[in-house]
């Protein structure tokens, strides 16, 4: 990240917002970047010791995930073999000293871009958009997205799409135990 700044509102919030951001594995192979991200959280509820993450703003998010030929996620492999080294070592689970709002963040990307690379075929599968916002979420109760954009299969669009959906969700049980 090229810059880094704490930001507040008048509305109570207060975050950080990062310009340049780039992702990559230890080996330095390539995950994921944006020209800016910023998350915001609510400050009031943390008096009642919850935390409530209130906005996360990203700014041309690129991100790539590759199959491997082991059929496996690139990324899932790197975070299934960092638990079970981590697991090792790790005492028993705590009980955290706070709580997370049922009530989800804002989420607003801009000019998106994310991409899916099999190995094995040699196919590509991008999902290209200008606008995606998740809004107007609690959990186990209702959700909105608003997108648009496209969908291209080894660089040739194939489907358009401009969606707007309000729903539901079933029941998503919260845990607040980290190992």
């Amino acid at each position: 990240a090229n810059d880094i700044k704490l930001v507040t509102t008048f509305d109570l919030k207060a975050g950080v917002k990062i310009k340049d951001l780039k992702i990559s594995y230890p080996d330095g192979a390539y995950i994921a970047d944006a020209k800016t991200v910023t998350v915001k959280v609510s400050l009031l509820p943390l008096i009642f010791k919850t935390v409530r993450v209130s906005d996360v703003a990203i700014e041309r998010p690129h991100c790539e995930i590759k199959y491997l030929k082991d059929g496996q996620a690139d990324i899932v492999k790197y975070f299934t073999e960092q638990s079970a080294h981590k697991d090792s070592k790790t005492s028993s689970p705590q009980e955290l000293p706070f709580k997370f709002s049922e009530k989800l963040p804002k989420v607003d990307l801009k000019d998106y871009n994310f991409v899916i690379k099999d190995d094995v075929s040699e196919h590509k599968l991008a999902i290209k958009g200008n606008s995606f916002v998740f809004d107007d979420a609690v959990l186990n109760k209702h959700f909105k997205i608003e997108t648009d954009g496209k969908v291209l299969i080894n660089d040739k669009q194939n489907v358009n799409f401009d969606v707007a959906v309000t729903s539901f969700w079933p029941a998503v049980e919260q845990k607040t135990k980290v190992k």
